[in-house]
């Protein structure tokens, strides 16, 4: 083993190799999307939940959407659990969009949604045409809750 890793670091290796980083990207894709589904998967099955997202640009000026969702489990006894479900990139950061992105990501249904939090900014938090206003056209239950900033 000693002597194929000395081949593969110094490039002399004549075969692919499971420590190339085509196999690792993939093994590690492989992993992340079982594990999301498996999150999903107890998403599914809590009685209801909560959204908690941020949208903010990148280095590269790419809006991220990171995504929480809190769920209330009762399976045995209440508990409440939260899952970061990753970053998603908007093409755009309008109230329209990130609300479509919202509803269609994961395949979550949002009629168990019972609250939403986000921070000020308007396409956000606004009450006529912010994620806001769409989600409650969608889930009157989903509720509005205002995040602040940590400084």
């Amino acid at each position: 083993m000693k002597d194929h890793l000395n081949r593969v670091e110094r490039g002399t290796a004549s075969h692919n190799s499971y420590l190339g980083h085509h196999v690792q990207n993939e093994l590690i894709d492989l992993l992340s999307s079982k594990t999301i589904s498996a999150i999903v998967d107890n998403i599914k099955q809590a009685t209801f939940c909560s959204i908690i997202l941020d949208c903010t640009p990148d280095i590269s000026h790419t809006e991220q959407l990171s995504v929480v969702i809190r769920v209330v489990s009762l399976i045995e006894k209440p508990h409440i659990k939260e899952h970061f479900m990753g970053f998603l990139e908007a093409e755009e950061s309008t109230g329209q969009h990130l609300a479509s992105m919202i509803l269609t990501m994961l395949g979550i249904p949002f009629e168990d949604c019972r609250g939403q939090s986000y921070d000020n900014g308007a396409n956000m938090k606004g009450k006529n045409k912010g994620v806001q206003a769409r989600l409650l056209e969608k889930n009157p239950r989903a509720l509005f809750c205002h995040v602040g900033r940590i400084h």
